[in-house]
C-alpha cells in the first residue's frame, strides 16, 4: 500500500512554530553588538573589502550538435577539441567547424547566471562538447573575480589565452553549490570570452557570474569602526510557544547542514556522517514555555572568509568563500501527528520469517501487529522488526503504528521451503538507478507489475546515500507499493558513500553489510565490495568459510562491482591489471574462490549496461546496471578489456531470476518488455 490518503482523512499536520516571524541579523564587534537589521547585507553594510557583483555577459553564442538522443559511444577527449587561437580571439564567430563538421548555432541567454545546455542541444553523455562565446567591454582597466561552474568539465579563454580549466578533476560539486573562482585582469576595451563545456554522464550545463572588490578610498572611512574588518555576525529568529508539552518532537527545515541553535543548544543530528536538509527527531524538551530563539553566530574569521560572496548568484559559495546565510523554520509534531516518513520496507525473509523496517518523523516507539503477534520497537527514528514462527509460503497482513500516530497497513509473504519445477520462485534484480530517478520509477513499475516473490537491489540507489532526503525523493517515494509488498535484499554501491544508516534503514540478513541467506533452496551471498577483499583479508576468510559450509544446489554471489567489464570500469594500468581496486580484487581473489566452490552466478552492477561474461573459471558473470544510470558504451570493440564477453547491451533494463528445482533461469527485459538476454544455469554437482 502507499501512504497517500484522501483529503478528508489526511495526516495531522505538524505546527510551524516560527510562523509569522523572520530572521534578523546584527554585527558583533569588540565595542559590542550593532543594531538588528532585516538582512545580512544591511547588517554588514559598513564592512570594507567585500565583493560587489558586476554586470557580466548573459547573452552567449553557443555552438554544438543538436541531437535529442546522443549515441552511446565514447566521445573524443578534451585535448582533441581545442580551437585555434584565431577562432578564440577574433570577433564572435558566425559559424564553427569542429572535427570537419559544421556545428549548430544557438544564441542563448543565461537565466539567473545559469544555462542548461542539455535542454537546447539534447541529452548529456560523457564529454559532449559545446563552445560558448561572449563579448565583454570595460571602460577602464579592472581586476575581477570570475565565479564559474559546469557540469562536468570546462575551460575558459580570454582573448584567445587559456586562463582557467577544470579538465583534470571536473566540477567537484553540484553545479550551483560551489563555484570555481579565478582572478581576471582586463585592460580597457572589448574582450572575447570563450568557454568550452564538456558534459558529464548526469548533465550538461554552465553557470557564471563576476564580482569586484570594493576599496576603502579615504583614511576617514578606514578609521570608522563600521568599516573595519573583524566583525562577527549574529542571526536569530524569535518565536513564542504557549505549551511545549503539546509536542513530542521537532523538525528543523533549513539550509543543508546549517549550524543552528535552539535556545542556546545545538540542534542534534540523528546520525553522524549524514547530511540533513530537514532535521527530524529533535527533542521537544529544547522548547521553552513562552519565548524561544533560533540562533546562529559567525566568528570574525568566518565573516572575513565569507564577505566576498555576499549576494553572489547563482552559487551558494565560491571556492573557500562560504556565503553567509541563515534560513530555516521549526515545526512541532503532536503525538497524533507522528508518522512513518520512509518505508515501511519489507527486508529479508525466509520460509518462517519476515522482516520490516521504517523511519519515523519523531523519536517514538513503533508497534507492529502481524499474525497474532505484537512487537514494539524502542523509541527512535529508525525501526526494524524480525517476525519468526510464521507458516511457510503464506501471505499475512500487518499493521505498523508510529507512537500515537496513524497506522500503515500492508501484507508480507513467507517463502516456500524448497523450489519445485511447478512452483518457480521469481527474484527481480535491478541496479544503478542513480542519477535518474525518473527511469528507476519506470523500472520499479515494470517489476511491480511482474509480481516477483522478492527483489535484489545491487547498489547506487541514490546519487549520494549520505544525504538523508534522497532516500525518499530518489528511492522510496517513487513506488512505495513495491517496497511494501516485495521482500528485498540490498548491497551497497559506491554512491551510497558508506551510508551510516544503510543497515538500519534496510533489514539485511544478520544486520550486516556482508550477508548470506537461502531463498527457495538457493543460497545468496551479498558483500560490500568497497571493503578489503584482498588475499588474506578477514572478509575473504569469512567468504571462504561461508562457501565451504554451503550445501545448496545453487549459489548466487552478489557484489556491486564487476570482475570483468567492457566499460571504462575495467580500464587497465601499465601492469595490465584493472586500475580500480574493487574490480582488481573481484578478479584476483573473489572470482577464483567462487570458481573453487562452483558458484553458479556472479551478479553485479556498477557499469550502466547489461553484459554477460563467461571467464575461464566457469562462473557466469552478469552485469545488470540499467535501472537509471546514464548508459555506458562498450569501449573495447576488439575485446581487449573483456575477452570473455558474450553479450553487451547498453539499454535500461531489469532482470528476473527464476529458481527451479533443477536450474536457474535468468531473463533480462528492457523497459518496453523486450527480452535482451536469457540463459539457463544448471545446479552444482555435489556440495
Amino acid at each position: 500500500m502507499t501512504r497517500s490518503v484522501s483529503a478528508k482523512s489526511a495526516w495531522p499536520a505538524p505546527v510551524v512554530l516560527t510562523s509569522g516571524t523572520r530572521w534578523r541579523f546584527r554585527r558583533r564587534e569588540a565595542t559590542g553588538p550593532g543594531p538588528w537589521a532585516p538582512s545580512i547585507a544591511q547588517a554588514l553594510g559598513g564592512v570594507a573589502g567585500r565583493q560587489r557583483a558586476v554586470a557580466w555577459p548573459t547573452a552567449w553564442r553557443v555552438f554544438s550538435r543538436i541531437q535529442a538522443h546522443w549515441p552511446i559511444r565514447s566521445e573524443l577527449g578534451p585535448h582533441q577539441r581545442e580551437l585555434p587561437t584565431a577562432a578564440l580571439a577574433g570577433p564572435l564567430p558566425e559559424s564553427l567547424h569542429l572535427d570537419g563538421e559544421q556545428l549548430d548555432r544557438l544564441d542563448l541567454e543565461l537565466s539567473g547566471g545559469h544555462l542548461d545546455l542539455a535542454a537546447h542541444f539534447g541529452e548529456a553523455r560523457n564529454l559532449r562538447c559545446a563552445w560558448l562565446f561572449a563579448e565583454y567591454t570595460v571602460d577602464r582597466a579592472q581586476e575581477l573575480f570570475v565565479h564559474s561552474g559546469a557540469d562536468w568539465w570546462h575551460q575558459w579563454f580570454v582573448d584567445g589565452v587559456a586562463v582557467f580549466d577544470t579538465l583534470d578533476h571536473g566540477n567537484g560539486a553540484p553545479l550551483l553549490h560551489t563555484a570555481h573562482r579565478f582572478p581576471l585582469r582586463l585592460a580597457a576595451g572589448t574582450h572575447r570570452l570563450a568557454v568550452r563545456v564538456l558534459s558529464g554522464g548526469a548533465g550538461w550545463a554552465f553557470a557564471t557570474s563576476a564580482t569586484r572588490e570594493l576599496k576603502v578610498r579615504d583614511e576617514k572611512k578606514a578609521r570608522n569602526p563600521r568599516t573595519l574588518p573583524g566583525a562577527g555576525l549574529e542571526a536569530e529568529r524569535a518565536f513564542t510557544v504557549e505549551d511545549p508539552t503539546a509536542y513530542v518532537g521537532l523538525t528543523f527545515i533549513g539550509e543543508q547542514d546549517s549550524t543552528v541553535q535552539l535556545n542556546g543548544q545545538d540542534l542534534p543530528r540523528p546520525e553522524p556522517g549524514m547530511h540533513y536538509r530537514s532535521i527530524p527527531g529533535l527533542p521537544a524538551t529544547l522548547l521553552h514555555r513562552g519565548s524561544n530563539r533560533l540562533s546562529r553566530t559567525w566568528s570574525a574569521a568566518e565573516v572575513a572568509a565569507s564577505i566576498g560572496v555576499l549576494g553572489l548568484r547563482p552559487f551558494q559559495h565560491s571556492g573557500d568563500w562560504r556565503r553567509l546565510h541563515s534560513a530555516g523554520s521549526l515545526q512541532g509534531t503532536a503525538a497524533t501527528a507522528a508518522r512513518i516518513i520512509t518505508g515501511p520496507f519489507l527486508g529479508w525473509a525466509s520460509a518462517s520469517s519476515v522482516s520490516l523496517s521504517c523511519r519515523t518523523s519523531v523519536e517514538c516507539a513503533v508497534t507492529l501487529h502481524i499474525a497474532n503477534q505484537r512487537l514494539v520497537s524502542q523509541a527512535g527514528l529508525l525501526h526494524q522488526f524480525t517476525v519468526d514462527d510464521l507458516p511457510a509460503d503464506k501471505r499475512v497482513p500487518w499493521i505498523m503504528t508510529p507512537g500515537a500516530g496513524r497506522p500503515v497497513r500492508g501484507f508480507a509473504s513467507t517463502f516456500p521451503a524448497h523450489a519445485a519445477s511447478d512452483t518457480p520462485f521469481d527474484l527481480a534484480i535491478y541496479g544503478d538507478p542513480s542519477p535518474q530517478p525518473q527511469v528507476l520509477a519506470l523500472v520499479l513499475a515494470r517489476m511491480h507489475a511482474a509480481r516477483p516473490d522478492a527483489a535484489l537491489a545491487l547498489g547506487d540507489l541514490t546519487s549520494d546515500g549520505r544525504h538523508d532526503e534522497l532516500w525518499n525523493t530518489e528511492y522510496d517515494d517513487l513506488l512505495p507499493a513495491f517496497f511494501r509488498r516485495t521482500p528485498h535484499l540490498w548491497v551497497l554501491g559506491n554512491h551510497e558513500e558508506g551510508c551510516p544508516i544503510f543497515t538500519r534503514l534496510f533489514a539485511l540478513p544478520g544486520g550486516q553489510r556482508d550477508w548470506t541467506t537461502v531463498l527457495a533452496g538457493c543460497r545468496f551471498i551479498g558483500i560490500d565490495g568497497l571493503q578489503d577483499w584482498s588475499a588474506g583479508s578477514e572478509r575473504l576468510t569469512w567468504l571462504e568459510q561461508t562457501l565451504s559450509a554451503a550445501r545448496e544446489r545453487f549459489i548466487v554471489f552478489v557484489n556491486h562491482y564487476p570482475a570483468w567489464s567492457s566499460t571504462p570500469h575495467a580500464g587497465l594500468g601499465a601492469d595490465g591489471r584493472p586500475l580500480q581496486r574493487t574490480v582488481r580484487e573481484a578478479r584476483d581473489t573473489l572470482l577464483p574462490l567462487l570458481a573453487k566452490h562452483r558458484v553458479n552466478l556472479y551478479l553485479n552492477g556498477h557499469a550502466h549496461c547489461y553484459e554477460r561474461s563467461l571467464p575461464p573459471e566457469g562462473v557466469t558473470c552478469i552485469t545488470t546496471g540499467g535501472a537509471g544510470g546514464f548508459l555506458y558504451p562498450r569501449i573495447d570493440p576488439s575485446g581487449g578489456l573483456n575477452p570473455h564477453m558474450q553479450i553487451f547491451v547498453p539499454r535500461h533494463h531489469w532482470c528476473r531470476l527464476r529458481i527451479l528445482s533443477d536450474r536457474l533461469e535468468l531473463t533480462a527485459y528492457d523497459l518496453e518488455g523486450a527480452v535482451i538476454d536469457s540463459l539457463s544455469v544448471p545446479g552444482r554437482h555435489g556440495p
